[in-house]
């Protein structure tokens, strides 16, 4: 008697967001995780059981990710770690708190591995970040959470409800974005109980939450902006471990990466322009824009370090070529990149394709090119497909360009690194009475935009997606391939037209974006697209332009996404490297052509011409051979 039924509401979003849901959403991620998973996480915890409520100490966490904390604790590099894990506190229990427990790390992983509820993860990894005002590490724990850790998770709801002293989640925008993951949360719903007020009936209403269209916002109140430093830190972090999830990479290579945070620090300031060009902190629409671009950055990365934690197996250990020596963390010369003639480099090929650093592609530049191109550019690269074609080392000189680049039937990089032109030189009067002009005047210094500087290093890269062709009367090429610019600030300009390239080897030299040169009757002129690169054939000037205002000459290459102003970089030339790209499969194949060719080679060489007869006179009347001494031909 006095008894009245409860009702049932179903619940699809958090907008008033009681603790109670906040701990079921909790509890609907961990139940998304096989027994296995749990108790992989358990044992690296030294726990019989997961333990939601448990408190992760730095220490731990550098356990569960397979990182050893000692070689990052005191640096930048655990500086940015710590800011990453700490953004999972706001991941996990939906609002800022002063630990991280295993069961906010689990949920955190839940929501980007499993998809267990709708939102945005890209978003909620920045109002992580930006919510963080208390970084770890955490605080050891107390002695009663060491008995805590005994207690098993057959216990959901108990242990569940230790979040509720949570703060109270702030709507805000009712954007939602469905996750990549094939993986989906094996509940579809769930019902918990919720007290109502006292006004209300006085018993309990239970709530279903429907998983599968329960949707997430995020708080309003937090700061609008990230640090600029920070940001910068978490783009040097996203360079090593994107590099590592490409390359499958050991820890021991991991940790060799890491004492290049120096250098990979000044390509992630470049990569940051590209968020913004201006030296401002980033706003979570400079944030969202470069995301979107960036496509995966974010969430391919954070899925990476998550598969870390519920794997005992050694990082890198998955690879299949166990005997294949690790790259070198330091530029020194190797039998790939020797710029000896075709048959010495086909001798050299045959003992390892592993990439080693050059004078311009280092490592650090490598790391950033495959993080950047990979995602905005027809190109894949990776420790294991690049093959230095070309380089300063070997003559700088067009023809000696030309003799290494043409048989590569792959894709390749151009990598063209100069300095800006400061003042004007015979040489490089020449080449600007050449080469039209846009501005009022060829003082390279007199037209700066907001983001150049007199003292800027530049480099541009090109990715030739056919193999080349010489082009003296016609471009070739299609739309795949790409100019890029990698400092001082990142850009990328994809093609949107065919026959964007040429190769003149009759005195014009090479040209990305730009119309045939002329060089006839004496009159010698360049023809620049809107967006082009354009080298002149001394390798020692060239032309990056860029117009917003469409001329008759038009564009092969997109307009920059980022920067609306037109502005030219002329530069003067301080190194040139091209790469070729491929495949095992793709090397193999060129080898085997290689060979063949100076294997041909030899036996022409070879060949005992004082033994023949008729062919003799007639290889003589040809040119081919010289007359026998003492005698003519016929």
């Amino acid at each position: 008697m006095g008894q009245q039924t409860s009702t049932v509401a179903s619940v699809s979003t958090v907008e008033q967001s009681p603790p109670t849901v906040r701990d079921e959403l909790i509890q609907h991620a961990l139940s998304s995780f096989s027994a296995l998973d749990l108790k992989v996480v358990a044992e690296k915890l030294g726990q019989s059981a997961v333990d939601p409520a448990h408190q992760l100490t730095a220490k731990e966490l550098g356990t569960l990710f397979q990182i050893d904390w000692s070689v990052c604790e005191g640096s930048e590099v655990g500086e940015a770690l710590t800011e990453v894990f700490s953004s999972f506190r706001y991941m996990g229990q939906l609002s800022s708190s002063n630990s991280l427990t295993v069961g906010q790390l689990l949920a955190t992983m839940a929501i980007y591995m499993k998809h267990v509820i709708k939102v945005d993860a890209n978003d909620m990894f920045f109002y992580g970040l930006a919510s963080d005002t208390d970084n770890l590490p955490p605080k050891e724990p107390e002695p009663e959470q060491s008995e805590k850790s005994e207690k098993a998770i057959a216990e959901p709801e108990k242990s569940a409800q230790t979040s509720k002293e949570a703060e109270e989640l702030q709507p805000v925008s009712e954007k939602s974005v469905e996750s990549t993951h094939e993986e989906s949360s094996p509940l579809s719903s769930s019902t918990i109980s919720v007290p109502t007020l006292p006004h209300e009936d006085s018993s309990d209403a239970e709530i279903t939450i429907d998983w599968k269209t329960f949707t997430l916002p995020l708080g309003e109140s937090l700061p609008p902006q990230l640090p600029r430093g920070q940001f910068i830190r978490l783009l040097t972090l996203l360079l090593i471990v994107d590099f590592a999830r490409v390359n499958n990479a050991t820890n021991a290579q991991l940790y060799r990466w890491f004492e290049r945070w120096p250098e990979l620090k000044t390509e992630a300031l470049s990569l940051a322009n590209y968020f913004t060009p201006d030296a401002k902190d980033i706003s979570i629409d400079d944030y969202r824009r470069g995301v979107h671009r960036l496509s995966g950055m974010i969430t391919d990365n954070l899925v990476f370090l998550f598969k870390r934690v519920l794997n005992f197996r050694e990082p890198g250990a998955q690879s299949k070529s166990k005997s294949k020596p690790e790259a070198s963390s330091a530029s020194s010369p190797s039998s790939p990149s020797s710029p000896a003639g075709p048959g010495r480099r086909v001798a050299d090929r045959n003992k390892t394709t592993q990439f080693a650093e050059s004078r311009l592609l280092t490592l650090p530049l490598l790391m950033y090119s495959s993080f950047t191109l990979n995602r905005l550019t027809s190109v894949s690269l990776s420790l294991d497909n690049m093959f230095k074609l070309y380089g300063a080392d070997a003559g700088f000189s067009i023809r000696s360009l030309e003799s290494r680049i043409f048989k590569w039937q792959a894709p390749t990089v151009v990598l063209i690194k100069g300095k800006r032109v400061k003042k004007t030189t015979p040489r490089y009067t020449k080449f600007t009475d050449e080469y039209p002009r846009f501005f009022p005047s060829d003082d390279p210094q007199a037209h700066l935009a907001d983001f150049q500087t007199p003292s800027d290093r530049l480099t541009y890269a090109a990715v030739v997606h056919e193999p080349w062709k010489h082009s003296n009367k016609q471009n070739f090429g299609d739309k795949l391939n790409s100019l890029v610019e990698m400092s001082p600030r990142f850009d990328v300009f994809p093609g949107s037209a065919a026959e964007a390239i040429y190769f003149n080897n009759v005195g014009m030299g090479l040209g990305f974006g730009a119309h045939q040169p002329v060089n006839k009757h004496g009159v010698r002129r360049f023809n620049p697209g809107d967006v082009s690169l354009v080298v002149e054939a001394n390798l020692e000037y060239a032309v990056f332009r860029h117009l917003t205002t469409p001329t008759t000459a038009g564009s092969f290459f997109s307009q920059s996404e980022v920067v609306d102003v037109d502005y030219e970089d002329r530069m003067v030339i301080t190194d040139i490297e091209v790469w070729g790209v491929g495949s095992t499969t793709t090397l193999d194949e060129q080898r085997k052509q290689w060979e063949w060719e100076e294997k041909m080679a030899e036996q022409r060489k070879n060949v005992n011409v004082r033994s023949m007869g008729e062919e003799r006179a007639f290889l003589e009347m040809a040119g081919i051979i010289q007359p026998a001494s003492g005698g003519g031909s016929v």
